[in-house]
């Protein structure tokens, strides 16, 4: 049996209420910190002690961490035992920088529009700062600055010194003019914009604020690595996306909240926009994402 975690132990347990336990001929586990511990009278071993066990079947009661000792096994040995394993935790995105920098912001990102526009996010910058893709970062909606102050702490510990550009009206939503501007919720306004620069300040962000089909005009001598859309509407993204796709570098992004956002009915307005504009250009977008891919 390879696992000493909480359900390894609950296994364990359960063999031992059943008195099967002595069909167990060895306890093993990757983690150091484990191995040399006794349960249930058996001794957890490093996973190189299976070389020594004729084994039929080899239970695997991680999770998250199944794929590693599966990787392990694997390459080591060359007996091919019936594998009894389940769960789907590996599945789950493992970045202990992405965690580091997530439970460090105070204000936390709403980027939620599917549940890893952050994680996305986060990966495209990780991107653009190891490849060197030359430009700036935008955001248009700012709104508290969760997801602004995140991308710079991002891309300074990638050591990234390129500036975040956050538009927003900090006003809440302008009137309207256009019929798929369609959302307006007073929750996600925050007419603040003192607290917001202020919690901005420490970082290389500039916030610009006003009406953001003038204001993205502020872009007209930067170039762009990643552009992040959260406006929630239409006029605002395609006007802005109009400007900056072209300013956007080769192996650069667009990245937007709203363009798989099943949950979010009446912000189609984002992703119509996104898509009459880059649909036209050299952009890859992979389904079921918001981001779209400079080609």
């Amino acid at each position: 049996m390879w696992g000493t975690d909480p359900i390894g132990l609950q296994f364990l347990t359960g063999l031992n209420a059943l008195g099967f336990l002595p069909l167990v001929f060895g306890l093993v586990d990757h983690r150091k910190e484990s191995q040399g511990r006794t349960l249930f009278g058996l001794q957890i071993m490093p996973p190189d002690y299976l070389r020594e066990v004729a084994l039929d079947t080899l239970i695997i009661t991680f999770d998250k961490e199944k794929e590693v000792a599966l990787e392990l096994f694997s390459s080591d040995d060359t007996r091919i035992p019936h594998l009894v394993f389940a769960g789907n935790a590996n599945y789950e995105f493992t970045d202990p920088v992405f965690d580091r920098i997530v439970s460090s912001c105070p204000v936390k990102s709403k980027a939620g529009g599917y549940p890893y526009m952050l994680i996305h996010l986060y990966q495209c910058l990780k991107h653009i700062s190891e490849r060197r893709i030359p430009g700036d970062v935008a955001e248009f909606g700012v709104f508290q600055g969760g997801t602004t102050v995140f991308m710079a702490k991002v891309l300074k510990h990638f050591s990234n010194d390129c500036r975040v550009y956050g538009f927003d009206t900090f006003q809440g939503f302008p009137a309207a003019n256009h019929v798929l501007d369609a959302y307006t919720d007073e929750k996600c306004q925050f007419p603040d914009y003192d607290t917001v620069k202020n919690y901005c300040a420490p970082y290389n962000i500039e916030l610009i604020r006003g009406d953001i089909r003038e204001t993205y005009q502020t872009l007209s001598n930067v170039n762009l690595a990643l552009t992040f859309f959260d406006t929630d509407n239409y006029s605002a993204t395609k006007k802005a996306l109009e400007f900056c796709a072209e300013r956007t570098a080769l192996g650069g992004f667009v990245a937007f909240d709203h363009y798989f956002s099943p949950g979010w009915s009446q912000t189609v307005g984002e992703r119509i926009a996104a898509r009459q504009v880059l649909h036209k250009m050299k952009f890859l977008n992979l389904h079921g994402t918001g981001i779209f891919i400079k080609q």
